[in-house]
């Protein structure tokens, strides 16, 4: 249920005009299927779907975590999460938690009724840190990684700081299985971590350049290839156990890089949001082609799939969330 009238005018008022919009420019890559303004003002840094679908959560600039109806576009329920703006969020596999991150504060959400469960503090390794920029649970869900100025596993159910594997991370991501646990080792490098043994098995290069970041990370659905998105405008797809390149995909000529990378459910298609561009790139993950292009008209912050693969969520810094329909691009 919404939470007061005011939510409910306000969550139909967007809906509606969301799906004026999509009547208007229904088959135009340049236009989404539905749009939703998920902060007064300022930029949306990230986004996720619930595990069944049917909500979508986002963190911005306002400090405020919000989940929407993804059908409709509805406010669903909104609270005050942190002081400073929310830069990552994350449901849990069986979508009864919802983490937020802040600075160096992670948070552990009731997703159903937004109650405070637990708060995770971690201590800067570096003056100027900018803290944890993404969150990861474990297929389980006992557990979450935080990565930012270090990697660290939490427990979710005690809120207890179970590891630390390496101070200097900014991405982490966990493979299906829980075996094993992506995270940037260093800006150029990205670690593959035994997740039970906590030990570092692997490094993939994503480029010579030691000056290059990556991003952003992303499993396929067989935890077989891992997406690495980086500040050298490419995303590379790995195959995990030969640890080699299978594609590389250039997204476009970017003053700041790409800003984040995912892959659908069933594996078929890879996504990059295009930070400055504008613009969302979708490619067959098989072969490589560019199989549409969306325009966001504001710089690209975050993506995400819906579980069933038929939309694709973009945040940008123009206060918006917009969804768009990537069901007729797997033929």
């Amino acid at each position: 249920m919404l939470n007061n009238p005011s939510e409910r005018m306000c969550g139909r008022a967007v809906a509606l005009s969301a799906l004026c919009l999509a009547m208007l420019f229904s088959g135009c890559a340049s236009w989404s299927k539905l749009s939703i303004r998920a902060v007064d003002e300022g930029t949306v840094n990230a986004v996720a779907f619930s595990p069944d679908g049917r909500l979508l959560a986002s963190g911005g600039s306002g400090g405020e975590v919000k989940l929407f109806d993804a059908e409709s576009g509805e406010l669903w329920r909104s609270w005050e999460a942190h002081d400073g703006g929310v830069d990552a969020i994350s449901f849990s596999p069986d979508g009864k938690l919802l983490a937020s991150a802040s600075d160096h504060t992670a948070k552990l959400w009731d997703a159903r009724t937004g109650e405070l469960q637990q708060t995770l503090t971690e201590q800067p390794f570096l003056r100027d840190a900018t803290g944890i920029e993404t969150l990861s649970f474990s297929p389980d869900g006992q557990t979450l990684a935080s990565a930012g100025d270090k990697l660290i596993l939490w427990d979710t159910r005690t809120g207890a700081m179970k590891q630390t594997l390496k101070e200097g991370n900014h991405v982490a991501a966990f493979a299906p299985d829980g075996r094993t646990l992506a995270a940037v080792t260093h800006l150029n490098l990205v670690g593959l971590w035994d997740a039970q043994a906590v030990e570092l098995k692997r490094e993939l290069m994503h480029n010579e350049d030691k000056y290059v970041h990556v991003k952003s990370i992303a499993f396929s659905p067989d935890g077989r290839l891992l997406a690495s998105a980086g500040t050298d405008n490419l995303i590379k797809l790995w195959d995990i156990e030969a640890g080699t390149v299978k594609l590389t995909l250039t997204a476009a000529k970017l003053d700041y890089g790409l800003q984040s990378v995912a892959i659908s459910p069933d594996g078929k298609l890879v996504a990059s949001g295009n930070g400055n561009d504008e613009t969302i790139k979708v490619w067959d993950a098989q072969t490589g082609e560019l199989k549409s292009t969306f325009r966001d008209n504001g710089w690209v912050t975050s993506i995400a799939f819906s579980p069933d693969g038929a939309t694709l969520a973009s945040a940008n810094n123009r206060s918006m969330v917009k969804l768009w329909d990537t069901s007729g691009l797997k033929k």
